[in-house]
């Protein structure tokens, strides 16, 4: 759940299940960090390139801005569409009850939902991280320490590498990025 997904991108062929399109870029970098296919000399490999496919649910506008009730769409669909994993690389200060229904709802469906908990550098919650049950992914350096301007806490679960990331603009450019939407 994103701000969509370049579909046109050699690297995604064959791994979408959905068209879409990405003008905020948010979206593509994830999705060809988990999905780009390896071997093709454009210097990036998802990290589950084989056998996985991306469902491109869009709810994060071209600014970068979302609200609960396209992000709540999104997961109804990730629901009725029976995926396995539902990424949200993004978070907010703000819980919200009908996102945590929505969350639940997902988690009830046996899917596991996955989040980054922020760039902020605090300790303090961040949604949908710290919702029961959320995976909170936080974002360490190169050296397996969690970056400074991580968020941590109690929405932090798990960290992951979050430093110079390879990934994919729309467009098929290749670019490093940084922060916990890339660790998640």
């Amino acid at each position: 759940i994103d701000t969509g997904v370049d579909a046109s991108l050699e690297d995604l062929a064959g791994k979408l299940t959905a068209t879409s399109s990405d003008p905020h870029g948010h979206g593509t970098w994830m999705a060809s960090i988990l999905a780009a296919i390896p071997n093709n000399a454009r210097d990036i490999a998802g990290v589950a390139w084989t056998g996985v496919n991306v469902l491109p649910l869009t709810a994060i506008g071209a600014s970068g801005v979302g609200y609960d009730v396209d992000i709540i769409n999104a997961i109804n669909a990730a629901i009725a569409a029976d995926v396995d994993v539902i990424l949200m690389a993004f978070s907010g200060p703000n819980r919200s009850t009908a996102l945590k229904n929505a969350v639940d709802l997902a988690l009830a469906a046996g899917i596991v939902v996955v989040a980054s908990v922020g760039n902020e550098g605090v300790t303090t919650p961040t949604y949908p991280a710290a919702y029961p049950g959320v995976i909170g992914v936080a974002a360490t350096r190169k050296d397996d320490v969690v970056a400074l301007w991580s968020d941590d806490g109690p929405s932090a679960y798990i960290a992951a590498p979050g430093v110079d990331i390879a990934a994919l603009n729309p467009g098929g450019t290749n670019r490093t990025i940084r922060g916990t939407s890339a660790a998640a």
